[in-house]
Parts: structure tokens; C-alpha cells; sequence
């Protein structure tokens, strides 16, 4: 199932058989419950006394904690986006299936020497009834 220049899937906890826009729901869940923990333990912030370095070494942690939410909403977002707005491919393989189909036919009809026949046969039983409607109404 790997697509060739793709990195393996990094979900052990996914089942290889559920990879596909599906699964898009369960990434974004699994997402969620692993930064949710994390989430609540930085809102608690830092207790005792700290040393202005300890400060400064706090205040990284808590921007760079700050930013992996951010990428998390934003990795959500864009998950729920790709798939309210996925087209359906097996939707359009049918759809490309029928059409190649129908492409098919035409062409093999076309090139069909009954075809041709039928069509003169019908174009001349059509300009037979034109040209008998047009005298009958001329000679009347």
C-alpha cells in the first residue's frame, strides 16, 4: 500500500488495511487525544521558585509548546478540510469506466460497415419521405 517517494505510515496504531481518506477521522481523533493531555499539563503552568535561566528555559518550553498546538490545529483544519472536500474516486473511476465504455462503442459502431449502411439506408428513406411530402404538397 506504500505509494512510491512516500515515507512508511508512522501509525502502528492504525490498521494497514484502513489506510486510504477514510482514515482521515481516526488520524485527526488520534491527533487530538495525544495533544489533549498534553494541553491540560501546560495550562497548569510551573510551581516553586525559579531563577530568572529556569524562567527563561520555561518561557522556551511554553513557546515551543505553544507553537506544536498551533501546528496541531491547523494539521486538524486541514484534515477536515481535505476530506469535506475529497471527490469520491471510486465515483470517478465508474464515471471514467462508463465513459471509455461508451468511447469504445462508438468507435467499434463507427467502423462498422452496418453502420454505414443503416445511415444511407436512413438517410435515403429520408429524403424519400421529403421529397414525396414536398411533390404532395407542390402538385396539389
Amino acid at each position: 500500500m506504500k505509494k512510491e517517494g512516500w515515507p512508511e505510515v508512522p501509525f502502528s496504531w492504525e490498521s494497514r488495511s484502513k489506510w486510504n481518506m477514510a482514515a482521515l477521522r481516526d488520524i485527526a481523533c488520534h491527533l487530538q487525544e495525544k495533544t489533549a493531555a498534553r494541553r491540560l499539563r501546560s495550562s497548569l503552568g510551573y510551581r516553586g521558585e525559579s531563577t530568572p535561566m529556569e524562567q527563561q528555559i520555561f518561557q522556551h518550553i511554553t513557546d515551543l509548546e505553544q507553537q506544536v498546538f498551533e501546528l496541531e490545529d491547523a494539521l486538524q483544519a486541514v484534515l477536515q478540510i481535505i476530506d469535506d472536500n475529497r471527490p469520491s474516486e471510486r465515483a470517478r473511476r465508474v464515471l471514467n469506466w462508463i465513459l471509455e465504455r461508451l468511447r469504445r462503442f462508438k468507435q467499434s459502431l463507427q467502423q462498422s460497415t452496418a453502420y454505414w449502411i443503416l445511415g444511407l439506408v436512413t438517410l435515403l428513406i429520408g429524403l424519400y419521405a421529403i421529397v414525396k411530402a414536398v411533390l404532395h404538397h407542390v402538385l396539389k
